[in-house]
């Protein structure tokens, strides 16, 4: 992206990407933002799996009203205290 103003319209115009050719477009994120994403995705998808209401925000989950977070040292999802 050349310009300033490129990747503006380019998250403003991801629903239509993914309407017509199933490109899902995220934010900039790192290499280890991006697995630490996927890790998150795949305990959600356990989770619903088992019927339990789950939310997910970056680097932070909530599973039937219980927060858990992204422990760096760890390399996991603690319960937060």
């Amino acid at each position: 992206m050349k310009r300033r103003g490129d990747k503006k319209d380019l998250m403003e115009k991801r629903g239509e990407a993914w309407r017509r050719w199933g490109i899902g477009i995220d934010e900039d994120l790192t290499m280890e933002e991006r697995r630490i994403r996927w890790r998150l995705l795949e305990r959600t998808k356990e989770e619903r799996a088992k019927g339990k209401e789950v939310k997910v925000e970056n680097r932070k989950m909530e599973i039937e009203g219980v927060e858990w977070v992204w422990d760096e040292k760890e390399q996991d999802l603690v319960k937060k205290k």
